[in-house]
């Protein structure tokens, strides 16, 4: 749920950027181009508010930095799956460990600031995966 909550926000935080990047771009080569131009510094000027305006959204959003939550916590996630799977593979399961794991899980749930989107969460909740929603 974690990965796919990061793929998500760093999709839109490519969709944001790369048009702000572009024009970025153009508006600095038009700025030299445009300089007869009767209109061309309100073009240029205009390409540059777009481009504070869309980095402004991303800010607002916290796209990068919810996409950087989710990773991290995707990747402690796996970590704790990896532990779980080796130790019950080698010496068996016992009370002591399900109960740290169960710990760790809620560490790492509540150590996320951000509320995972609905879409996610409605891919991994049902009637049959009850007791794996947070983690799905």
């Amino acid at each position: 749920m974690h990965t796919a909550a990061h793929e998500l926000y760093a999709r839109l935080s490519n969709v944001i950027m790369l048009p702000t990047l572009l024009l970025s771009a153009t508006a600095s080569v038009l700025s030299i181009m445009t300089k007869g131009w009767q209109y061309g510094p309100y073009i240029v000027a205009s390409m540059s508010a777009t481009s504070t305006f869309l980095i402004g959204v991303q800010q607002h959003l916290k796209v990068e930095a919810k996409a950087e939550s989710y990773k991290i916590s995707a990747h402690r996630f796996d970590q704790l799956v990896t532990e779980a799977i080796s130790r019950s593979i080698i010496t068996g399961i016992n009370v002591r460990d399900v109960s740290s794991w169960e710990k760790e899980l809620h560490r790492i749930a509540e150590a996320n600031q951000f509320v995972m989107p609905s879409s996610i969460r409605r891919q991994c909740a049902g009637p049959h995966r009850p007791t794996l929603a947070p983690i799905c």
